[in-house]
């Protein structure tokens, strides 16, 4: 059996803090992904159904229709996994995006967001939501070997 994952960006729409970032320096054109788009790809999509939808940064909390965006996708997938930055776990408000996802992963660069977010952190384990993840992204960065310096041959 073949693992179907469906990969999904609903802005572009970022605050540049995460350090290592793919999308911290990247062009930021206010994108959202429209309700009508996601809708209509669902439609499309009534007799397939995926095994994951992954809802990816940069933050998609930024999309005001993310919890329509979440219900739409949840007709065609069996699991919802909402990746957010680890500083944007006071924008979750809705209660419902919560209800409606499976899995909600804090994206770090930095362990110290950890600290600094962790009243946050209690207030939704507080709600009885207790499937979240914190992934640690690392920048890795390995120095040239002196051959690869070398100018002469």
């Amino acid at each position: 059996m073949v693992w179907k994952t469906l990969i999904v960006r609903v802005t572009d729409s970022c605050d540049g803090n995460c350090y290592g970032c793919l999308w911290r320096k990247g062009k930021v054109s206010g994108f959202m992904l429209p309700i009508t788009v996601v809708n209509n790809v669902v439609l499309c999509l009534k007799d397939f159904t995926f095994d994951e939808a992954v809802i990816l940064c940069p933050d998609p909390l930024n999309n005001p229709k993310i919890l329509d965006i979440i219900l739409l996708l949840k007709k065609v997938t069996k699991k919802t996994y909402l990746f957010i930055p680890m500083h944007s776990i006071s924008k979750i408000r809705n209660k419902r995006i919560l209800e409606n996802i499976d899995e909600l992963v804090l994206v770090t660069t930095t362990p110290e967001d950890f600290k600094v977010n962790e009243e946050n952190l209690k207030i939704i384990l507080s709600q009885g939501f207790s499937n979240i993840v914190l992934y640690v992204a690392c920048l890795l960065y390995t120095s040239p070997s002196p051959r690869d310096l070398s100018t002469s041959r």
